[in-house]
């Protein structure tokens, strides 16, 4: 059975202002740019739009974190669009062709400058 996990982001009007990141949950501040497993920044084409990341190849029984930043402190939704974040592992089985996903965090948009979640593959 293979699994990935998908992040899926429904950038605002503004995403130059929006940065995100994902790393494993036993990093200290010292070591957090060594155990940083994704990064991205908004680019001015995904402006309303929603982007997936999947990644794979990530530990099982690991925790991760995620964190999202928006430099302005307004979030990514409401003003000026409607965006959100979701986290969801993909899974399919080489007997089938459909996938199944299960969620493994979310947020709405409005969280101003910062927001973060934590949960375990």
């Amino acid at each position: 059975r293979q699994r990935q996990m998908c992040i899926r982001d429904s950038y605002d009007n503004y995403p130059l202002e929006t940065s995100w990141f994902l790393y494993h949950a036993t990093v200290t501040s010292s070591s957090a740019a060594a155990s940083i497993v994704h990064r991205a920044n908004g680019e001015a084409h995904f402006a309303g739009k929603i982007i997936s990341v999947e990644l794979q190849d990530l530990d099982r029984g690991h925790e991760y974190v995620f964190e999202i930043f928006d430099s302005i402190g307004d979030g990514i939704c409401c003003g000026y669009g409607l965006g959100y974040i979701e986290i969801y592992l993909l899974s399919s089985s080489p007997s089938s062709q459909q996938q199944q996903q299960e969620k493994l965090w979310f947020s709405p948009g409005y969280f101003g400058s910062y927001t973060s979640g934590r949960f375990r593959l």
